[in-house]
């Protein structure tokens, strides 16, 4: 009986182990971003949604039906382009006192993509200084992770390395690129420090 226990507790033990060693580290730190799961709906994320911006008769919401994770995603879904120079974003921003200098910070996002024909989504984030019109930093997946088509739930990360601390707010995009039709959905965004 005690070595069926102590059996037991080993592999307890073990089990434990490796599950802990398992964990995306990327995303297993504090994430500064509020709602990140979208669990609370578009709670602390802001569309562009204008008469400007909003020519090709954007859609933003939030689905309760298709998420990566949980229950809920945000979602932006464009079915004609009328106009070749408008994009559709959701963004989210805070002070840059969090972070020091010498820090990497590593934004992470699910995104899920149904028919999206054009330019496609982008993800980045960039660090502004008060009174400057030109960002301190500025890092996008345009150009360099291609998301078209349709496509289940894929992680995409970018990583400042290292983050010169030269910012005072920080703002995180989620991008449907112009020219693009179709429905994006995002989920699971970190911006973790390292």
């Amino acid at each position: 009986m005690k070595n069926t226990f102590t059996k037991l507790l080993f592999f307890l033990m073990l089990l434990f182990f490796i599950i802990s060693c398992c964990k995306d580290e990327e995303t297993s730190g504090n994430n500064f971003l509020s709602n990140g799961d979208i669990e609370n709906g578009q709670q602390d994320w802001q569309s562009n949604i204008t008469d400007v911006f909003n020519e090709n008769e954007y859609k933003f919401g939030v689905s309760n039906d298709i998420a990566c994770s949980g229950k809920s995603s945000l979602f932006i879904t464009c079915d004609e382009v009328t106009k070749n120079e408008p994009f559709a974003n959701y963004f989210q921003s805070f002070p840059a006192t969090a972070f020091k200098s010498g820090e990497n910070l590593t934004l992470t996002v699910k995104v899920k993509g149904e028919n999206l024909i054009g330019e496609g989504v982008s993800v980045a984030f960039r660090g502004n200084k008060t009174g400057k019109n030109e960002p301190t930093f500025f890092k996008t997946t345009q150009g360099f992770n291609s998301l078209k088509g349709t496509f289940d739930c894929r992680e995409v990360k970018l990583t400042l390395n290292p983050y010169l601390g030269d910012s005072d707010i920080i703002y995180v995009f989620l991008i449907l690129l112009p020219n693009t039709t179709g429905k994006v959905y995002f989920d699971d965004i970190f911006l973790t420090n390292k």
